[in-house]
């Protein structure tokens, strides 16, 4: 699932999607990330799911947006 993420490809974006267990919500969690990058530079994107993944276990792109 991750090769699909090569407009950020940052490790922690890959770490994020590879935790959701179904492919539906992890395709509509890169849905998302791809959005956010019309607004956000891949470096505002990778350092907000990079703190994201310091404040918890469970990440999700919910947190990323919140954070971002």
């Amino acid at each position: 699932m991750a090769t699909l993420v090569h407009f950020a490809g940052g490790s922690h974006v890959n770490f994020l999607l590879e935790t959701y267990e179904v492919e539906k919500q992890a395709l509509n969690a890169i849905f998302t990330l791809k959005k956010l990058e019309r607004k956000y530079t891949n470096y505002e994107i990778e350092q907000a799911c990079k703190d994201v993944l310091k404040a918890t276990n469970r990440p999700t792109v919910k947190s990323v947006q919140t954070i971002i």
